[in-house]
Parts: C-alpha cells; sequence; structure tokens
C-alpha cells in the first residue's frame, strides 16, 4: 500500500502520541516502586516526545491557516 508523505507524518505523530500515552500512564502507575534510573530514563523520554509533540501540533496549526 502507497501512503502519501502527509498520511505517513500522522500515522507516525499517532503512534507517537500513544507511546507518549502509555509512558505517563506507566509513570503514574508505578512512580513510588519505579528505580531512578528507569524513571530518570522514562521521563526523558517524554519530555523529548514531548518537545516533538508540541513542533508537529505547531506545524499543524500553521498548515491550517493557509488552507
Amino acid at each position: 500500500m502507497n501512503y502519501k508523505s502527509s498520511e505517513i507524518e500522522q500515522i507516525l505523530f499517532d503512534k507517537q502520541i500513544q507511546t507518549y500515552t502509555r509512558i505517563m500512564d506507566l509513570i503514574n502507575r508505578d512512580f513510588d516502586n519505579m528505580d531512578e534510573e528507569r524513571l530518570s530514563i522514562l521521563l526523558r523520554n517524554c519530555i523529548d516526545m514531548f518537545g516533538d509533540i508540541q513542533i508537529h501540533i505547531k506545524n499543524m496549526k500553521s498548515r491550517e491557516m493557509y488552507y
């Protein structure tokens, strides 16, 4: 199946949102029992993904202004 680049971008964005949500749910559920190293890794990943998500949302809003 062939996808347009915008479709691929949307699929990847959706997967990133799902991954971000799963990590945050894991942190919220096991925060008290999680060792510091694991928590640090998960939080670093969430921070990186949050930045990427915000950039993507900003780009989407920018595109919407021109269409």
